[in-house]
């Protein structure tokens, strides 16, 4: 098995490094750990019944909101809320007391048969770097969007005037380049659509619904506490929910809507226990879609059955796609921009678009797995503070400002959703999907670059469910989104191959860990590149990565399979058709 050790981390050293296939792992928090309990398993069953984690560990909190959090705080609950946890498929935050590192008690948890999935505890980063200060979690409610509070006077349902007579108005280029100004003829919004966008926070000012953060109790002021310390929240509700046509600063999408804000960062970082629990409160909050301008450079089968359950819940998640100019399809999938690159009916990735509608240049991209742009450059909205983006200089009490980044483009498209939802409440949220991806202004500039070939048109997609000649209500018609079928595979049980790369650095691979062999092979039938996957859930021998459950290998000229050994366990298989 020599031989397989080496050219395995041949491959590895070149393919991953050389050719960027692999990025830094996120940092992570010390001491703690996330873990997702299998339901309904007889270990999952003793486990809860002892009322202990396993040796080593003891429980933080249920990441499913405030009222979890309310439960596990007394000891003798933690039994209970260990077995609630493992049979709704909830996370659970746990901190390390023996001193042993993350990294060993990963090990540990994973070959343990009552846990699903274990992860750190990731620090993420905004979707917008110049803006990034960090975050903290609460939840809040609004009757009106975003500042509604000090600039009263929006109206929902039709405005026969289209062009809103805020007086900033004229410096929001974007909202002519998608089209806003028609679509407001229609709907302005309405305060019985709910949605929520996870971040920073947002001004003071709306009454707070519900919450949870890392320390403070349920139930206390600061519980309660959503205020934005960094204005990246606030600039992201403006762009969703800023109220128009009252004569005030600038307009929003919606001029009316209930709004939930989910504050998620804590001592200036975004952990990603907070995000989960936000995701819990968003939807016990009865939101229709979830807003997320932020993300990592990491895969998390967590996250990923945390989203799947989102739209399990009926709610949509719009993500940005990331602002590093990269090629998310090109990215290995362990090393995507998540969590707009999961592969889910339920999520929409927003790229950007400048002044021309054209990708600006930061905006990442991906013919598969970034859906559509939105404009993202100098994008006028409420603020607290302005960040000069070349010194980083901070210039105080600012009500409005310009921004950039895919952190505003995700809001926007978020906020025609909610449009859409105003016009026809009882839209599903694929038919909003469909109709957002489908009625897009194509554009052959884009087409290399997002799925649907084209930028954001808000009164394409009113028009698409809602007809103003035709009332009442008809059944919605929006042409099916086109989807590339799966590859197959030939896949063999109990075999491991042995495979020789000849040292070339052209050669692409990715090494990650992954739940079952059945995952990994899903992961290989999404990259183009990928022609092999060896699954093996005590580690992919010569694979340096500790943890490492499955390593997907691209055919070259200079790649041969030497021989397929037996190895009880593994799972190995080759592409035999498809992409």
């Amino acid at each position: 098995m020599q031989s397989t050790l080496n050219t395995v981390a041949v491959l590895l050293a070149l393919a991953l490094v050389l050719h960027g296939q692999a990025r830094a792992e996120p940092p992570y928090a010390e001491g703690r750990l996330i873990v997702l309990l299998k339901p309904q398993t007889p270990a999952a069953a003793q486990l809860a019944g002892s009322s202990a984690l396993p040796s080593g560990l003891s429980l933080e909190r249920v990441l499913n909101g405030a009222t979890a959090a309310a439960a596990n705080t007394a000891a003798a609950a933690a039994g209970a809320a260990v077995a609630s946890a493992a049979q709704a498929g909830t996370a659970l935050l746990v901190t390390i007391t023996d001193g042993a590192s993350v990294a060993d008690k990963l090990r540990q948890l994973r070959a343990n048969k009552a846990v699903a999935a274990a992860s750190p505890d990731y620090m993420l980063q905004s979707g917008s770097p110049a803006l990034f200060r960090g975050l903290h979690r609460a939840l809040a409610g609004s009757g009106g969007g975003a500042g509604e509070a000090r600039r009263r006077g929006g109206r929902g349902g039709r405005n026969p005037r289209p062009f809103p007579n805020d007086p900033l108005f004229s410096q929001q280029w974007h909202w002519p380049a998608v089209n806003a100004p028609s679509a407001w003829r229609t709907s302005t919004g309405s305060q019985t659509v709910r949605m929520c966008i996870i971040d920073t926070g947002a001004l003071m000012g709306c009454k707070s619904a519900s919450g949870a953060c890392n320390a403070p109790a349920p139930g206390t002021p600061a519980f309660f506490n959503f205020n934005d310390s960094y204005s990246h929240g606030t600039s992201t509700c403006g762009v969703m929910a800023a109220v128009g046509n009252n004569g005030v600063g600038l307009a929003g999408v919606n001029w009316k809507l209930s709004l939930y804000v989910c504050k998620h960062e804590g001592g200036g970082r975004i952990w990603f226990s907070a995000q989960l629990e936000c995701y819990a409160l968003c939807t016990q909050a009865g939101v229709r879609a979830i807003s997320a301008s932020w993300g990592a450079y990491q895969w998390s089968d967590i996250e990923y059955q945390a989203v799947k359950r989102l739209g399990q819940n009926g709610v949509m998640l719009i993500a940005g796609a990331g602002n590093d100019g990269l090629n998310n399809d090109a990215l290995a999938p362990s090393m995507r921009f998540y969590p707009a690159s999961h592969l889910l009916p339920n999520v929409i990735a927003v790229g950007g678009s400048d002044q021309t509608s054209d990708r600006c240049f930061f905006s990442n991209y991906g013919k598969s797995l970034v859906h559509l742009v939105a404009p993202s450059v100098g994008i006028w909205t409420t603020s607290q503070f302005a960040v000069d983006p070349t010194t980083g200089q901070i210039t105080p009490n600012v009500l409005y400002s310009n921004v950039s980044g895919t952190s505003f483009s995700t809001p926007m498209t978020a906020g025609v959703a909610a449009l859409l939802w105003a016009a026809r409440p009882g839209l599903t949220y694929q038919q909003v999907r469909r109709a957002l991806l489908s009625t897009v202004t194509k554009r052959a500039a884009l087409k290399p670059y997002v799925r649907s070939g084209g930028i954001l048109n808000i009164a394409a997609a009113l028009a698409a469910v809602w007809d103003p000649q035709r009332l009442p209500w008809y059944p919605v018609v929006v042409p099916p989104y086109p989807t590339k079928p799966p590859a197959t595979f030939a896949v063999e049980a109990n075999t491991f191959y042995n495979i020789s790369f000849g040292g070339s650095p052209s050669t692409h691979a990715s090494a990650t860990a992954m739940p079952d062999w059945q995952t990994c092979q899903t992961f290989c039938s999404d990259v183009d590149w990928c022609h092999w996957f060896i699954y093996y859930a005590q580690g992919v021998p010569g694979v340096f990565n500790p943890g490492t459950t499955c390593l997907l290998l691209q055919r070259t000229s200079s790649t041969v399979l030497l021989r397929k050994q037996p190895l009880t366990g593994c799972v190995s298989g080759s592409k035999t058709s498809g992409r």
